[in-house]
């Protein structure tokens, strides 16, 4: 059967991985379900390289997601997009507001939510630059991240992802202009990117109670002219007390 992503035809049977077992369809289910994202409208998040170069896109114990490594649960931002969020679960940061406090709850429950900080505008679509964060857990659609990937660093916390999602129309279809490609809008990869994570790397990336984000911590910056992620934000984040199943974050201006 052939199934469209954004128009374009994908064939998915063709990626499914093995059944393991009578009793371990792991594999085969995480695999399907990524290949049912690319039919939702989602891109790859995992980069498309040369043999011998880095094909993951998001790393550390921040960094999965179902479109990126697969054996694991949607991030906020392929929530976000597919549009499985509650009105009330988008918390957005105004910066004409000063100081603000949010509360972000298990991304992993009914309840989990995230909150946007736009640069600028923030497209009515969310089809625009921004950082979004949510308090992701191991639990859930997550519980399964530890055995696949023993060897990384893993954890519960506050990730904070940098997105690009701005649309862009090919002269056929709708499509994530910075979307994993290796080409010239992706300045092959060194360049703007649909997600980025936050100090992004091999290490616990996941920032807890008493964590600052500001500018100097890799990938906290906009994007400038030539791609770079330079532009200081402007914000300082500060991660407060995690109470039951939620975490509270303080935006404010710099």
């Amino acid at each position: 059967p052939f199934y469209t992503r954004n128009g374009r035809f994908c064939l998915i049977t063709d990626y499914l991985a093995d059944i393991v077992s009578d009793t371990d369809y792991s594999n085969f289910t995480s695999t399907y379900l990524h290949e049912m994202g690319h039919c939702m409208g989602l891109p790859d998040y995992y980069l498309y390289v040369d043999d011998g170069e880095d094909f993951e896109g998001l790393h550390g114990s921040a960094g999965y997601d179902l479109m990126d490594e697969a054996h694991s649960d949607f991030s906020s931002i392929s929530k976000l997009m597919l549009g499985w969020y509650r009105e009330d679960q988008i918390q957005v940061y105004d910066s004409s507001k000063g100081t603000q406090t949010f509360t972000l709850t298990n991304g992993q429950s009914d309840e989990g939510n995230c909150l946007i900080i736009p640069r600028g505008t923030l497209n009515s679509e969310y089809k625009s630059e921004y950082f979004i964060l949510e308090y992701t857990t191991l639990e859930q659609n997550n519980s399964d991240v530890k055995r696949n990937f023993s060897w990384r660093p893993t954890g519960s916390g506050i990730r904070v992802l940098h997105v690009e999602a701005t649309a862009y129309n090919d002269g056929w279809y709708n499509v994530f202009k910075y979307e994993s490609g290796k080409d010239e809008f992706t300045n092959n990869n060194k360049g703007r990117r649909f997600v980025r994570l936050v100090d992004d790397g091999d290490k616990d990336n996941l920032f807890r109670t008493g964590d600052v984000i500001k500018g100097g911590i890799s990938g906290f910056g906009w994007y400038d002219s030539g791609g770079r992620e330079s532009i200081n934000p402007g914000v300082i984040i500060t991660v407060g007390e995690k109470n039951g199943d939620s975490y509270t974050v303080t935006v404010s201006r710099k």
